[in-house]
């Protein structure tokens, strides 16, 4: 099951899950190590808290963590507020480094002096950004992973849910970084988050009671098993004087499937226009006369099927798109949200007439199963909308 969540994040960080979990230490553990040991044991990423912690402090938990067997870990400084690189800091930094930490986590605004160390010793760094502007700052000097935190809108208001889930997707589309969304509290959550474009989630230490159970809730909601297969008729074996055949040998293209290459070209167009209806069935879903448990059920099976999409093309040992499709441009250029709704539900259409242009290309019996249960989803959206419709609207 770990198909549905393993990112590329995963392999640079060394993890199995794309979960990596901060926060503060206590009292008697003032690092974290004790926490870093079990979400590295959970199949997570820790993140030992370097925040406030002398030199020598953090010499201490990294060589504590070691001697539990850890290596693979990164150093939390993402919550420093300073605006500029102080020598303690820069001393800090620089400790952290000569130790060997492969991942350090620090603020973007620190990044573009910094980053010469990070070159010369190899570390992945995650920059802290809570816009487009510090996320293309992070980018431009050299991260490797973006933690988006949920942070504040012009009028000092926290960002509401679908502005950060929106910020996710823009900076997925316009940086190379990975994006890392910062708190997530459920399952439900980050299974949204990856389905807009985040590659993972960072959980603070509040979470940690609830890892697992994060992690497998997540999997569930992105994951479906193929749709079993009906059990062929009982044959007895007829022994032929037939030479072997030898199709399955043969290339795709040779046998009248879709190669490889264009099947992911067809997929991630798919998980495209899939992110693209679960960011505006979200965005409908909070439109003063919108039905909001339509659109909150059509956001959730869009976010399913983004994770089904995803996790098939990784099987494919291709890189799922991180893009939002065309359709959410385009419909938050319309009017009203009426005209928004009409063209979700033509977006719907669509991918339905996409995938039943696929699934006779498809070779593989299990995919197949995945994107005709896709389908059918798809279908029975579609006769909802048309019985709802009401009458002489226009589609």
């Amino acid at each position: 099951m770990i198909g549905a969540l393993h990112k590329p994040i995963c392999a640079r960080l060394g993890c199995p899950y794309p979960v990596l979990l901060a926060g503060p230490g206590s009292a008697e553990d003032v690092c974290g190590v004790a926490r870093v040991a079990d979400a590295t044991r959970r199949g997570a990423f820790g993140l030992l808290d370097g925040i406030g912690r002398s030199a020598e402090t953090l010499r201490a938990g990294i060589a504590a963590l070691r001697a539990r067997g850890v290596s693979r870990f990164g150093v939390d400084l993402a919550g420093l507020a300073v605006p500029v690189p102080t020598p303690e800091i820069e001393a800090l930094v620089a400790a952290v480094l000569a130790l060997g930490v492969p991942v350090l986590a620090l603020p973007a605004g620190l990044l573009p002096r910094l980053m010469s160390w990070r070159r010369a010793e190899g570390v992945v760094v995650l920059a802290r950004a809570t816009s487009l502007a510090e996320a293309k700052l992070a980018a431009a000097a050299g991260a490797g992973g973006i933690i988006l935190a949920p942070g504040r809108r012009k009028d000092g208001r926290p960002r509401s849910d679908e502005a950060f889930l929106d910020l996710i997707a823009e900076i997925a589309d316009r940086t190379e970084c990975a994006v890392l969304a910062a708190g997530i509290a459920d399952g439900g959550a980050l299974a949204t988050a990856l389905a807009f474009g985040a590659e993972g989630a960072v959980l603070d230490s509040n979470a940690a009671e609830r890892l697992g159970a994060i992690i497998a809730d997540a999997t569930s909601r992105l994951a479906t098993p193929p749709a079993s297969m009906p059990a062929s008729a009982h044959e007895e074996a007829i022994e032929t004087a037939s030479p072997a055949c030898l199709a399955h040998e043969m290339a795709d293209s040779y046998m009248g499937f879709v190669p490889a290459d264009a099947l992911v070209a067809r997929l991630n167009a798919l998980l495209e226009a899939e992110r693209a209806g679960a960011r505006l069935a979200l965005g409908l879903a909070v439109e003063a006369g919108m039905s909001r448990p339509l659109m909150i059920a059509r956001h959730r099976d869009a976010v399913r099927w983004c994770g089904v999409l995803a996790a098939a093309i990784g099987r494919l040992g291709a890189v799922a798109s991180p893009h939002t499709g065309p359709l959410h441009a385009k419909a938050m250029a319309c009017p009203d949200a009426a005209a928004r709704r009409a063209s979700l539900d033509r977006g719907q259409e669509r991918v339905a007439a996409a995938l039943r242009a696929l699934l006779p290309t498809l070779r593989d019996d299990a995919l197949h199963a995945e994107l005709s249960a896709m389908l059918a989803a798809c279908e029975h959206g579609i006769s909802g909308i048309a019985a709802n419709r009401p009458s002489g609207a226009v589609h």
